[in-house]
């Protein structure tokens, strides 16, 4: 890699504590060359020597956090996750705000952290052990993550802190630079290794970025417990601050925070006043504007196993086609079936010609009428009450079968359930299985469909309007195509015996009555052991409610490819290993909701104009002309 020598028109003109300051302008982060040593440890050139040694002798005070890790490991997360327990769901909006209320040390120097506004505060370094200014009576949190993929993020990181004068910035040569520990703050082993040592030390918490990206509330609340008893008890005791913490820090709205542009950053903080502005930031002031860098964001995708499709990086500009899914050219075709890109074509197809089993129970549904909820319904009459409590258990207990593919059925413990999406004349049927099809009044479907699909939708794809979801829905134009035409397929079966059509906003009317009806369409033992064990039913009912699924699931949009990729080799399925590629090929998606978001029966009067409602009606009638399947709806209150 070329490296570009230094040179006297690189330097601040300005003196700070007596030393010419080099610009804010790595020029080559990625050549080792741009390196130096502040007594011993590899930093950036960029870096100022007197603040990042201020930063090393700096004396911890007793109520003083740190959050201390390698590059890349999942820092400024877990720094904001800390903040917003502290704020109770309300960390910093912007990310001038989020370096004020925890500073970075190394690049902010020890006046940062006495100038702190408010304590205690998430302090980040990533200097090593030896050189952390440590003290028995301050906290710190250690987030170390897999090697792998701390290579990949570090690489997409220094390569946008990389002039585009620099050709070669190949993944292949920065892959040599982490192996030699030739990269700012040397080698990652050298650095995890003592603070692995010092794990179960009382002021020390020491977890994994996998970890919390698997499971986010249990990881919280014992960053939490680790903050203080009161912190962990407070959020125990209020499920819903519990999910507004988890929700603020997730990565989507990171992403609006910590992708701003470092020049307008820099410039704001040069603008404090004088009681708050710092001397480091003064030095930072003069950062060439015409350096123009290669293209990353600061906060990228954060998936598990990125090294897979990083080993060889390359542009992929079929990204949009894949991810845009409110963009009518992002879907594909299978046998005239509107699809998402994400999907195989030889899985689905694989799951049209499965041959179901006698014990086979499949959830038929369309997207956003009650799946995944009469799914855990259906698994906690299965099971007594002892429903799956993560998501990995879920997804094998009860795999999608149009991503998971005949594999997952066949693997699949039993007695299961099989979720699929399909309409009826796709999906495969057997008069020996059973099935049991959720309806959702088509007006509610639509909103809570386009929160989805919303949250799916890269931020490339600029009109995400309610109003042109609306047109696409009642056109048919979205994964699995028109509702009502997959209403209708399934309604034709409805009078079957192996067959229970129900909707969903009878469960949610009655959760009672619909939970002895799924269980006598299971079997008469599972209803008849309901109805004369009240403590059983109500076990089965406090698991499924809303409030505490909402625990398991809320994020499952956004972690069920991971969950499946991450899979220990025991129990991955092909299917998901060829589909490895383009689930880890990510980029910042629109705010969408959960997997469970409201869960209300009708919600559409917020959403709805009256053009809207008119043109759903005219759909509606048009659509089912000859049948009485909106008398379904009969006792609730529809236009």
């Amino acid at each position: 890699m070329q490296g570009l020598g230094t040179t006297e028109s690189a330097y601040h003109p300005e003196n700070w504590h007596g030393q010419k300051v080099r610009n804010w302008s790595p020029n080559t982060e990625m050549d080792d060359s741009c390196l130096k040593r502040v007594d011993g440890v590899l930093v950036s050139k960029a870096q100022n020597e007197d603040v990042v040694r201020s930063a090393m002798l700096y004396q911890p005070r007793p109520d003083d956090l740190f959050v201390v890790s390698y590059p890349k490991s999942g820092t400024s997360w877990t720094q904001y996750t800390v903040l917003s327990i502290l704020s109770k769901g309300q960390p910093p909006k912007t990310l001038v705000d989020f370096l004020l209320a925890a500073p970075y040390l190394e690049l902010m120097g020890a006046e940062a952290a006495e100038k702190l506004a408010t304590r205690p505060a998430p302090m980040k370094l990533h200097m090593p052990f030896h050189k952390v200014p440590y003290s028995c009576e301050s906290k710190y949190i250690y987030v170390a993550r897999n090697p792998y993929d701390v290579c990949v993020s570090y690489y997409y990181h220094l390569r946008r802190l990389t002039p585009k004068t620099v050709s070669d910035v190949s993944f292949g040569k920065f892959h040599e630079l982490f192996l030699a520990g030739q990269v700012p703050y040397g080698g990652y082993f050298e650095h995890i290794l003592p603070w692995f040592g010092r794990r179960n030390s009382p002021n020390v918490f020491f977890f994994t970025y996998e970890q919390m990206k698997n499971d986010p509330t249990y990881w919280t609340l014992k960053i939490a417990d680790f903050l203080g008893e009161e912190h962990g008890g407070h959020l125990r005791r209020d499920p819903g601050l519990l999910r507004k913490v988890i929700e603020a820090s997730g990565m989507g709205n990171m992403k609006l925070v910590f992708n701003d542009d470092m020049r307008n950053v820099i410039k704001k903080l040069l603008e404090l006043p004088p009681e708050r502005a710092l001397k480091s930031v003064q030095a930072f002031g003069s950062r060439r504007a015409d350096d123009e860098m290669h293209d990353e964001e600061f906060v990228r995708c954060g998936v598990y196993r990125s090294y897979y499709s990083a080993r060889s990086p390359r542009p992929h500009p079929e990204d949009d086609r894949l991810r845009a899914v409110m963009d009518l050219e992002s879907y594909i075709n299978i046998d005239g079936l509107r699809m998402r890109g994400i999907f195989r074509e030889d899985i689905v197809r694989q799951v049209f010609t499965y041959k179901p089993r006698r014990d086979d129970v499949f959830i038929a549904t369309y997207p956003k009428c009650g799946t995944t909820w009469t799914q855990y319904l259906t698994l906690s009459i299965l099971t007594r009450g002892n429903p799956p409590k993560t998501l990995e258990d879920f997804l094998l207990a009860s795999p999608f079968l149009d991503l998971m593919g005949v594999e997952a059925a066949e693997r699949m413990t039993r007695p299961g359930v099989l979720k699929t999406h399909l309409p009826a004349n796709k999906a495969p049927y057997s008069e020996y299985a059973k099935y049991i099809y959720v309806a959702r009044n088509p007006y509610d479907v639509c909103v809570s469909f386009y929160y989805q699909l919303k949250g799916f939708t890269p931020k490339s794809v600029k009109d995400v309007s309610f109003s042109r979801f609306h047109e696409l829905f009642i056109t048919g134009k979205l994964p699995y195509g028109d509702y009502l035409d997959h209403l209708l397929s399934w309604y034709e079966y409805h009078d079957r015996s192996n067959v229970l059509l129900f909707t969903y906003e009878q469960m949610k009317k009655d959760p009672a009555s619909g939970a002895v009806k799924i269980a006598e369409f299971l079997g008469e033992d599972y209803a008849s052991e309901l109805r004369r064990d009240p403590a059983l039913f109500e076990k089965v009912l406090n698991a499924t409610r809303l409030e505490n699924m909402k625990e398991l699931f809320d994020d499952m949009n956004y972690r069920l490819e991971a969950e499946l990729l991450n899979l220990p080799p025991e129990k991955t399925f092909k299917s998901v290993e060829v589909c490895r590629d383009s689930w880890t090929r990510k980029e910042g998606m629109h705010d969408g909701q959960g997997l469970l978001r409201k869960g209300l029966v009708g919600d559409w009067k917020a959403h709805l104009t009256q053009e809207m409602i008119e043109k759903t009606k005219e759909w509606i009638e048009c659509k089912t002309a000859g049948s009485d399947v909106m008398q379904l709806w009969s006792d609730i209150e529809l236009p």
